[in-house]
């Protein structure tokens, strides 16, 4: 993390207009813009907001790793002022999250899907910390057609995390349907024709954000469950901050967890719509009732 981060720093340059302190080039993988009508797509720019994810996620996180090691605190002095500079999440006039530091049109999006990356699998944006820029990121799900390639686990991961456990199960039960060109899931657990390996891995990454949520400071219980899923359980989930995880639930609503710690730290459970503060110590388990 310390190399990434290093390597950013030594390439990441003050951009003119705004100030903002960006990777000078970049791209927003598959996607090109046009500066005004009749003019060339383009594809190069200066930091994208995928950039601005990746460095949200990242630099915090090598703060967070020299307090914890007690090491590199000037570095991480650095990270906190440059953290100051980068550009801020921006909304279109379309009402979509912007996918590069100036709102040009956008191009023939191909697969791409790389600015949602603050949301998942970063958390730089949260549903209920960022509802503003949450909401622009449903705007631009809503209309896409779902499929069975690596950008619909993505989709199930994005559903999960806006809590909506109608489009979660749309978007799981199209991941495995049969027939056509791509085939959804086979027998042996690839895809029946281009074998994405990608897309079944985050398929499982997908199935768990829609069980537990840790992300956002809190652990939240059966947040998107999807809703043909009516009966269930599932168990040996690990939450950040050192937690395994069992749930159970029946009817679409959550019976009971057990929350065991494995660190002693405090945590916060979000259930049922209400948050609980909780306090265990290591190696306790806490039995959180659906009531």
């Amino acid at each position: 993390m310390k190399g990434a981060a290093q390597f950013l720093m030594d390439i990441m340059t003050i951009e003119p207009k705004h100030k903002w302190l960006v990777i000078p080039f970049s791209m927003s993988p598959e996607q090109g813009y046009f500066v005004k009508d009749g003019a060339k797509e383009t594809y190069l720019s200066s930091t994208t907001t995928m950039n601005i994810g990746m460095v949200r996620d990242l630099f915090p996180h090598c703060i967070e790793a020299s307090k914890i090691l007690n090491v590199d605190q000037e570095f991480a002095a650095k990270l906190s002022e440059a953290l100051t500079k980068i550009p801020p999440y921006q909304i279109g006039k379309d009402g979509l999250l912007q996918v590069w530091i100036e709102d040009w049109k956008r191009g023939n999006e191909g697969h791409n899907m790389s600015a949602n990356f603050g949301f998942y699998p970063g958390n730089s944006i949260t549903l209920r910390g960022n509802p503003d820029i949450a909401a622009a990121i449903q705007k631009w799900l809503e209309p896409r057609r779902q499929g069975t390639s690596w950008t619909s686990a993505w989709d199930i991961c994005d559903w999960a995390r806006l809590e909506n456990g109608v489009r979660a199960d749309t978007a799981i039960r199209q991941f495995f349907r049969s027939g056509g060109r791509r085939g959804g899931i086979g027998n042996n657990m690839h895809n029946t024709s281009s074998y994405q390996s990608d897309a079944n891995f985050g398929y499982t990454a997908g199935v768990a954000e829609c069980l537990l949520q840790s992300h956002a400071g809190e652990i939240s219980l059966l947040p998107s469950l999807p809703v043909t899923w009516k009966d269930g359980s599932v168990t040996g989930l690990r939450a950040r901050g050192g937690f395994e995880v069992n749930i159970y639930w029946k009817d679409g609503k959550l019976t009971k967890a057990e929350i065991k710690s494995l660190l002693g730290n405090p945590f916060v459970v979000r259930a049922n719509g209400k948050t609980t503060n909780y306090t265990a110590a290591k190696g306790e388990t806490i039995v959180v009732q659906g009531s």
